[in-house]
């Protein structure tokens, strides 16, 4: 099975070394030509958390050279990428192959789509910890699930969920649902509190909740999300979020939200799939978000000013 991972960064390369022991023919595809040459060079470095380190060599692409066919694709690159990647879908794949979409935020398939991009869209809601220490390192930093489900126009492949209940038995930390949006949702909302105030205050996620003013903050955040989400059919328990973001800053204590990482890195963030999905739904719906609109203008001129630096 030809099963491309799109994508070098910390969840591209956690599942390609998860993947490449049991289907060696994987190909992971690099944004950049230098991170391709490195792994070409030295391998991919996986820590787990028990703390050992393996090399593992696995087959790489630069992204401006890539060719098929593939019979699977994860797409694991950032929202602000996922444009390009569709772009090229079509020179690389049938349209029926299973694309699985695993960015933070909403309203990847209708970015998918509208870029051109053909397949049978998944979405994946990935809840593990993982940190890319260098461009061909990746430490796991705290236990999690990857939940993979149909987009709402999606018919779903029987084919496709096998796979997923096959590596599910073989150890793999992923599961087939048909509750993805519910996922989805609940993902966003603690993404939508950690990620941008972690970018704000430019602290780690484990240091928010020694932040007095976090309870309240958090709360009226994860209130906005619940109500919008709410008019799109999905109910939130804004109490069971709150354990939720709780348990999260705690499981990845030490961990830069990437937010953090791509202000400090000069990089777009990905505040417009995240809060600003939140607003934008909002505002179809006839709900108010203040609190996500003020996170969203603050991150975006934060962007700017280090985009200028």
């Amino acid at each position: 099975m030809r099963i491309a991972v799109w994508g070098a960064g910390a969840v591209g390369l956690l599942w390609s070394v998860r993947l490449f022991r049991e289907y060696p023919e994987l190909r992971l595809i690099t944004r950049t030509k230098e991170q391709r040459d490195r792994i070409e060079e030295e391998g991919v470095r996986f820590t787990g958390l028990d703390g050992r380190t393996e090399t593992f060599r696995i087959p790489v692409c630069w992204a401006e050279q890539v060719s098929g066919p593939f019979d699977l694709m994860l797409v694991t690159v950032k929202q602000t990428d996922l444009p390009g990647v569709a772009r090229r879908f079509g020179a690389i794949c049938s349209p029926s192959v299973p694309v699985l979409l695993w960015q933070n935020g909403m309203e990847h398939e209708e970015c998918w789509r509208r870029e051109g991009g053909g397949g049978a869209l998944y979405r994946a809601v990935n809840t593990e910890g993982a940190l890319r220490r260098d461009s061909i390192h990746v430490c796991q930093t705290g236990s999690g699930k990857a939940w993979v489900g149909p987009f709402s126009e999606t018919v779903p492949s029987p084919a496709l969920k096998r796979w997923v209940e096959q590596c599910s038995n073989r150890g793999f930390p992923i599961l087939f649902t048909r509750e993805i949006d519910t996922r989805a949702w609940e993902k966003l909302a603690v993404n939508s509190v950690i990620n941008p105030l972690t970018a704000l205050l430019g602290i780690t996620n484990g240091r928010l909740t020694a932040w007095d003013s976090f309870p309240p903050l958090m709360e009226a955040i994860l209130e906005e999300t619940a109500g919008v989400a709410a008019h799109a059919g999905v109910t939130l328990d804004v109490r069971e979020l709150r354990e939720k973001v709780l348990q999260v800053c705690e499981q990845t204590a030490s961990n830069a939200s990437s937010m953090l990482v791509d202000l400090r890195r000069g990089r777009p963030t990905e505040i417009d799939a995240i809060n600003g999905a939140v607003i934008r739904m909002g505002k179809k719906f006839g709900v108010s978000t203040p609190v996500h609109t003020a996170l969203h203008i603050l991150v975006r001129t934060v962007e700017e000013k280090e985009a200028e630096s």
